[in-house]
């Protein structure tokens, strides 16, 4: 039985995420990720021209990968902050695999401006997934503010989760179940506001 053909840019974020995990990722080549996809620097670069690209590739098989993992109940049952929950743990779980790697990037972030910027434009992104997942509105100047606000929880939850050294997470999950918990207040706010979606 044949195994599936993984993608150019899995292979780029398992690649680049296992270099990280031996240094710092400011220490991180291209010409490295290149060599370890087998896959020439040129050719590689047309899709990948620096590290920010490698960074939302990254981004984005931890979406694909915890994505995997959850089912939604089609019940309509389930609250917003459940579900929201559920799907950021998710994510928890799958990058607990990668949190040498992980850690190396967010401390780079805290000391380079470009890799900041560039880590937070495809977590926002991540965040616009997640949100679509769990079956909240996303239109408009609302929809952005909701995104903007679920970055700043996961961002928050992030750094505790980056020093948790539980076995269960229990203070991951709490920081994040309290994040959730002020930003469903501030929703219900937001959605009596008058503020127009255009």
């Amino acid at each position: 039985m044949s195994k599936e053909k993984i993608s150019l840019t899995d292979r780029v974020a398992l690649s680049a995420l296992k270099i990280a995990a031996k240094r710092p990722w400011s220490a991180v080549k291209l010409e490295e990720i290149a060599k370890a996809t087998k896959t020439p620097l040129p050719e590689l670069k047309k899709s990948f021209p620096g590290k920010s690209a490698v960074l939302s590739a990254i981004v984005s098989f931890i979406d694909k990968k915890s994505f995997q993992t959850v089912h939604m109940p089609g019940d309509g049952k389930s609250g917003v902050h459940d579900r929201l929950f559920e799907i950021l743990m998710a994510r928890f779980d799958v990058m607990q695999k990668y949190r040498a790697s992980i850690a190396s990037v967010a401390k780079a972030s805290f000391h380079d401006p470009a890799t900041a910027s560039a880590l937070l434009q495809a977590q926002f992104a991540s965040m616009l997934a997640i949100m679509k997942l769990a079956g909240i509105e996303s239109g408009g100047i609302k929809g952005v503010i909701k995104q903007a606000g679920l970055l700043l929880i996961y961002q928050t939850t992030l750094h505790r989760w980056i020093s948790d050294d539980s076995r269960d997470m229990t203070p991951t999950m709490a920081v994040l179940g309290r994040g959730l918990g002020t930003a469903g207040k501030i929703m219900k706010i937001l959605e009596n506001c008058p503020v127009a979606d255009v």
